[in-house]
């Protein structure tokens, strides 16, 4: 009897570490396949990084969707000044996070529809291959009427 609960006890740890492993490769995308901005983001202190791959934007678009969220302000600028944004445009978006939480600010980075959420110290990126789902992107975070829930 001790011997068995001996077994069990040794065993238990290593299945949950095989059921964790597992659910997480089921979920995730191989780094490989990731945007490049998640890929030199998403080890760094400070910044969560987020993918998703083929995000349905609307009825008819979908685009990977890169996500980077800050812990903390210091964080959001470092983020902000690395993504080669002036200062003056990061005080800016220091200021108006203290204002509406739904404030956010679109244009373009590199290939990429980019949205910022200065009091959720969020940055989205959008990517698609097709420069008429990008305008599409944009337009709609314009309007803001893609609904973002960060």
């Amino acid at each position: 009897m001790r011997r068995r609960w001996t077994i069990t006890l040794l065993l238990t740890p290593l299945l949950l570490a095989v059921v964790a492993l597992a659910v997480y490769r089921c979920h995730s995308v191989p780094l490989s396949q990731c945007s490049e901005v998640y890929q030199r983001y998403h080890d760094t202190p400070g910044i969560q990084a987020s993918f998703i791959k083929d995000k349905q934007i609307n009825d008819t678009i979908t685009a990977d969707m890169t996500i980077l969220v800050a812990e903390d302000s210091t964080s959001y600028v470092w983020l902000l000044k690395d993504l080669g944004y002036s200062d003056d445009l990061i005080e800016f978006y220091m200021f108006v996070s203290f204002s509406d939480e739904d404030n956010r600010f679109t244009g373009k980075y590199n290939n990429s529809v980019i949205a910022d959420f200065p009091q959720k110290r969020t940055v989205i990126l959008f990517d698609s291959q097709n420069e008429t789902d990008k305008t599409a992107i944009l337009e709609e975070n314009l309007k803001e009427s893609l609904k973002i829930k960060t």
